[in-house]
């Protein structure tokens, strides 16, 4: 899982498409690399404000598909904030 840390010079809708990526990779079948990316996940919701960047066009229909293969994983506060950041994004709601 380096790719993660390198993720973090991405731009941050870039990564948060890259992690929902990955998780509907890693997160049905290793609950070690689950916890990781649940982690990266918490810490983009974190420093989410700290870039006023709106998401282009084409990283909203990103966003969206990446959202809809891996939301069946999440869960809970997890599941509350991709939720909220979707609805921001104008993906739902």
């Amino acid at each position: 899982m380096v790719c993660i840390s390198g993720a973090k010079k991405i731009n941050k809708w870039d990564r948060l498409i890259f992690l929902l990526n990955l998780s509907k990779i890693y997160m049905p079948k290793d609950i070690n690399k689950a916890e990781i990316l649940e982690h990266e996940l918490i810490k983009w919701d974190m420093n989410f404000n700290r870039s006023s960047s709106q998401p282009s066009n084409i990283q909203i229909e990103r966003l969206g598909y990446a959202y809809n293969q891996c939301r069946n994983l999440f869960e809970g506060r997890m599941l509350d904030m991709l939720n909220f950041t979707m609805k921001g994004c104008g993906i739902y709601g």
